[in-house]
């Protein structure tokens, strides 16, 4: 086995000296693409720190500190339909909405203290998602968001027991599996997300 290792060594050492350049006739690198200049530091300067670039959401401004789930599980129709509390804390005192992610979602309402909240679904692309555009007045710091998932939800995988390695594995009684893949850019076709 250590004789796979100097073997795999010497190949590799072999390999990459026949890739590099001469060197003994040239001992200082020369940059093969000019890295300075205003549009390398215009570049530079465009990219913020902490910034999500693949997300709407703003947590610089509402920051969401907790999320309550209420959903049922439809598996004939392929949904979830439920409420989504979100409690969250202005960071800037004078934010006046809230942007969450979605893809594939049907908000139905949005509510703060019973009170019905302005709400938007801006479109967005087939990467991102849409935002979630909530209205939020200045003394409310929780929304009850009532929605459903859409049967294509990429975040929602509902599995027959064929699918499954055992072919019969039930799941909460009935003859079906639902396995929820939540990573970040797949839940926000189950939730809304920040």
């Amino acid at each position: 086995m250590f004789i796979k290792y100097i073997i795999v060594a010497a190949l590799a050492s072999t390999i990459l000296s026949s890739c590099s350049e001469d060197t003994a006739s040239n001992t200082t690198a020369t940059p093969k693409v000019d890295q300075s200049g205003p549009a390398i530091e215009e570049a530079i300067k465009a990219i913020q720190v902490g910034k999500d670039y693949h997300s709407f959401a703003n947590p610089e401004s509402i920051k969401v500190t907790h999320l309550n789930l209420d959903l049922t599980v439809d598996f004939a129709k392929k949904v979830l339909v439920g409420t989504a509390q979100l409690d969250f804390q202005k960071v800037d005192s004078h934010a006046t909405q809230l942007i969450l992610d979605t893809r594939d979602l049907t908000i139905n309402s949005v509510t703060a203290m019973g009170n019905a909240l302005n709400f938007d679904v801006v479109s967005g692309d087939s990467f991102l998602g849409a935002a979630l555009t909530i209205d939020v007045p200045a003394d409310v710091d929780s929304v009850l968001i009532s929605y459903q998932t859409s049967p294509k939800a990429s975040g929602v995988q509902w599995l027959t027991p064929q699918q499954t390695a055992g072919k019969n594995i039930r799941f909460c009684s009935h003859k079906r599996k639902l396995f929820t893949h939540v990573v970040l850019f797949l839940c926000k076709t189950l939730l809304k997300s920040e």
